[in-house]
């Protein structure tokens, strides 16, 4: 069966592609082992913020490098025979948390966050679901006031760009949000971030304009793929019945599963993964938090949603397809019991991975191979950067963009 573009990676980013492609006149076929926005995109957060264009790589990480080395904190461990298996990428990463390239990439990821929201509100507008966009800002909740003067750093960046935030004292944030317990010495309300009711549903009403307008979507595993004369050669398993799919071009959009992908054409992704999880609890009696909160001291991320709270925990530096483990989840749920009122059993959680690259920026461009294109690599912030990624790779495929002024090209891992 022969297709003329092909996207394997159906979570925000990958669909994201596939509705920017097929706006601009592509015909589309999308495919993912798992239904959409059932893995990575899934366990988001749901926070677009432009308080995300600072890179955890950045000048104040040398200052932590003692704590993370003990691989006993709440927020950040790691397994010490993957690490040692990525050192030269972690090496990397470290020395990309220099000033210069720090104040680089953050003009970078300023720009992609801000076209990536409005397109947010255009297509969530288009499926009359921007209800499913909270514009109600997020917080960063601090127990100690060394925790918030160690945070100067991330908001002089804030003010830098314009980034409006407003300083609550510990009064003002019983009155501001009184689902808190009086245990947070200060805040800071982000007051552009948009929370997600629900991400997955927020996802898939974009895979729905996808459908609506004519897209392709196969369920399926890519067992196989290799390179044909004029295009990719993609061997397919859906539930125990094999396809051969033949394309001219080809996007891998898949997050952390990109990596195996383009090892079967001999690419080198250096794509480090950080397995992260959370869990959803029920709502329980007494005011409802109205806002997502980080609680920087309690390395957890909580936001409401419909069936009640979900908690998020800090990443483990792990293999892709490692055992789960709980030990975070156990530690951040701990301490959410201490901030929120948590009092009700958890109803479900999930594990996964989350797909860095050793600049913490996407990768985003055509590959040394013709044809092939890559959308992947967005850490944790691929749900809120999606369709901003897909945009800008629909206009290097148009030629409206090229590599000079693109600064999420390949070209800066030789690929």
């Amino acid at each position: 069966m022969k297709k003329d573009m092909v996207v394997v990676g159906a979570g925000m980013v990958g669909i994201s592609s596939a509705l920017a492609l097929q706006k601009r006149g592509y015909q589309v076929t999308l495919i993912d082992k798992s239904p959409p926005a059932s893995e990575t995109s899934f366990g988001n957060a749901g926070m677009i913020t432009p308080s995300s264009l600072v890179p955890f790589n950045n000048p104040t990480i040398m200052r932590s490098l003692p704590s993370f080395l003990t691989n006993k904190g709440t927020g950040f461990r790691y397994n010490a025979r993957y690490a040692f298996s990525e050192l030269a990428n972690l090496l990397k990463f470290l020395a990309c948390a220099n000033p210069a390239a720090t104040n680089q990439r953050i003009h970078a990821l300023y720009q992609l966050i801000e076209r990536s929201t409005e397109l947010h509100r255009q297509w969530a507008s288009a499926s009359e679901r921007q209800q499913l966009l909270r514009p109600i800002g997020w917080l960063k909740l601090y127990r100690q006031q060394a925790s918030f003067e160690k945070s100067k750093y991330e908001r002089a960046i804030l003010e830098q760009y314009n980034i409006a935030t407003t300083l609550l004292d510990n009064t003002k944030l019983a009155a501001f949000e009184p689902a808190l317990k009086p245990i947070y010495m200060q805040g800071l309300h982000i007051e552009e971030a948009l929370s997600v009711a629900s991400p997955s549903e927020l996802a898939k009403c974009y895979f729905d304009q996808f459908i609506a307008l004519g897209g392709e979507f196969i369920e399926a595993s890519v067992n196989h793929l290799g390179r044909e004369q004029l295009g990719f050669k993609l061997r397919l398993d859906s539930k125990g019945e094999q396809q051969t799919l033949l394309c001219e071009q080809l996007v891998v959009a898949a997050g952390p599963w990109s990596k195996a992908l383009l090892t079967m054409l001999s690419i080198k992704l250096p794509m480090i993964f950080e397995r992260g999880a959370h869990r959803q609890f029920a709502s329980s009696d007494g005011p409802a938090l109205k806002h997502a909160i980080h609680d920087v001291d309690g390395s957890f991320v909580a936001s409401p949603n419909a069936t009640g709270i979900r908690v998020t925990c800090g990443v483990q530096l792990q293999y892709h397809l490692a055992e789960n483990s709980e030990v975070q989840l156990d530690l951040v749920t701990k301490n959410a019991q201490q901030g929120l009122a948590i009092d009700q059993p958890c109803i479900s959680q999930w594990h996964g991975a989350r797909p860095t690259l050793p600049d913490s920026m996407p990768v985003i461009g055509q590959s040394s191979i013709k044809g092939l294109w890559l959308n992947t690599g967005h850490q944790h912030i691929g749900f809120a950067t999606g369709p901003g990624s897909a945009d800008i790779l629909a206009d290097l495929m148009q030629g409206v963009t090229t590599d000079n002024n693109n600064p999420f090209s390949t070209t800066r891992f030789k690929m």
